[in-house]
């Protein structure tokens, strides 16, 4: 038979069965509160805005003016590495046609062309040179450049660290069931220390540098220059986290991707993500479409707010919500029409003078203009 004993402290009632220590009263009142402060946490997150991601086409830093036919020449290698020079015009041209801003010569014309005035064998290209190659290719720019570092080093290592590990000994400690709430319960926990043991280390770091240029052939003037550098540093400690760092091929591509992406920003529109709030309103399509978005549904969501609409024209929320549809879809002009009638209902409202200056941006580029 187990011996039960009853104790009274403070008018809080608790039971000791068999060893364990069990409260009532005082332990009710804190899951309650558990139970309440978790309810609230809930109801609170659901008053948070919400927001969703937009992939749109956004301006380039300059306005190339007439330029629209343009030859990619390969660049440069970097002395050390045959190859890193085309991987760099190839991942350029490949970002550029993307937005389809521009008309880009394939590759095989201006390989035989180069070989024709005998520049493929130099490997090297030049301001000069590339003028004479454009002129002959008959495009309104030449982009090249060079590699100007390409590199990555590997160390591998042993070092202590303190690690905790059971001393087989254990000790009785008091300590809620719950991590927020519940009783307090006594329970044996192996006592631990802290000791010194070897453990393999891994250090990376790499840098990729170019300079880029792109030149007008009728005026001769450079449109666009570049010099960037971007690094990269990491230390993974243990076989699990060695385990997870990247080659370094995979590395050095990753920085150049960085590297190219910033001077395809500086001459033409390209895909950028921007965060855009939804609305909120009381109605059930408003409600509907806000979720059916934020679970990726964009059909269906555009579905509820055309709905919404349809009943109350002048739902501010639905419009501006309808436009973000829109503008996901590359619906610009729908897009902009949606938030024009959103402000126009909800004058002064911060979110939607936002979205319509973006989206007329963003029409604009897709044009080809600039304010």
């Amino acid at each position: 038979m187990t011996k039960h004993s009853r104790h009274t402290d403070g008018g809080q009632a608790r039971y000791t069965d068999g060893g364990q220590v069990r409260q009532t009263e005082g332990g009710q009142d804190l899951i309650r509160l558990g139970v309440v402060v978790m309810m609230l946490g809930i109801l609170s997150l659901s008053c948070v805005p919400s927001y969703v991601m937009v992939q749109v086409i956004a301006p380039g830093k300059i306005d190339p003016g007439p330029i629209k036919r343009v030859a990619i020449l390969d660049f440069n290698d970097y002395p050390s590495h045959s190859g890193s020079g085309r991987t760099a015009s190839s991942m350029l041209l490949a970002k550029l046609v993307e937005p389809g801003y521009y008309q880009l010569i394939e590759r095989a014309q201006i390989d035989k062309v180069m070989q024709e005035l005998a520049l493929g064998q130099t490997g090297v290209v030049d301001e000069s040179t590339a003028k004479q190659v454009g002129k002959i290719l008959g495009v309104d720019a030449v982009i090249f450049g060079s590699v100007t570092s390409w590199e990555s080093e590997t160390r591998k290592g042993t070092e202590k660290v303190k690690k905790e590990v059971g001393t087989g000994q254990y000790q009785e400690v008091e300590e809620r069931e719950f991590i927020v709430a519940g009783p307090k319960v006594k329970r044996k926990k192996e006592i631990m220390k802290e000791v010194l043991v070897d453990e393999d280390y891994l250090t990376k770091n790499a840098v990729v540098s170019t300079d880029l240029r792109m030149v007008n052939i009728e005026t001769g003037q450079v449109v666009a220059a570049l010099s960037e550098t971007e690094h990269y540093s990491k230390k993974a400690s243990g076989a699990s986290e060695i385990g997870k760092v990247l080659a370094d091929e995979q590395i050095l591509n990753s920085l150049l991707g960085k590297v190219i992406q910033k001077f395809v920003a500086q001459i033409s529109p390209h895909y950028v993500m921007r965060s855009r709030r939804l609305m909120v309103a009381d109605d059930e399509f408003t409600k509907r479409g806000n979720k059916l978005a934020q679970n990726g549904l964009w059909d269906e969501a555009k579905q509820a707010w055309q709905q919404a609409v349809s009943l109350n024209p002048q739902n501010a929320a639905a419009h501006n919500n309808l436009g973000i549809a829109y503008e996901k879809m590359g619906k610009i002009d729908q897009a902009e029409q949606e938030y024009q009638t959103a402000l126009n209902l909800a004058p002064g409202n911060a979110e939607c003078m936002k979205n319509l200056r973006e989206v007329r941006e963003l029409r604009q580029s897709s044009e080809g203009k600039k304010e």
